[in-house]
């Protein structure tokens, strides 16, 4: 008798064990999941020393849908969606058409191309910073 009870005993401290080790790996968030929502950009950082600062343009991921939202003044905005894709700490954005953007100008620097490369140098709950050939770009949770 005695020996069935240590016996339990073990079995359900084996299975608890289970049961937590499994809860708090699955609570472990991707890079992809920390960046779903929407960011809205503060300011960047260029390399040369200046910054550009701006509270009216932000980027929202959501399972790899992309939207690119530049809010003008009174409530209209305006939007470009596209894709995107993280791995590791890398984040490719990618637009079928940027007709309704200039994308060259500040602070979206996108040049000519229908993609962007940026590496995730932070995420957590309300900050997002994104790199781009050394130019700083801070975001915070909307």
């Amino acid at each position: 008798m005695k020996f069935d009870k240590q016996l339990t005993s073990y079995i359900l401290f084996i299975l608890g064990a289970l049961l937590l080790i499994l809860g708090l790996t699955s609570c472990q968030k991707s890079e992809e999941d920390k960046l779903y929502g929407r960011w809205q950009l503060r300011h960047c950082d260029y390399p040369s020393g200046g910054s550009y600062a701006n509270d009216s343009i932000y980027y929202c991921f959501d399972r790899g849908v992309f939207e690119l939202q530049k809010r003008n003044v009174g409530n209209s905005s305006n939007r470009l969606f596209g894709l995107y894709t993280v791995a590791g700490d890398s984040l490719v954005i990618t637009f079928p058409s940027v007709s309704q953007f200039d994308l060259k100008e500040a602070p979206y620097h996108f040049g000519g191309k229908n993609e962007k490369h940026f590496r995730i140098d932070e995420v957590s709950r309300r900050d997002l910073i994104l790199s781009c050939r050394d130019t700083l770009y801070y975001f915070h949770k909307f």
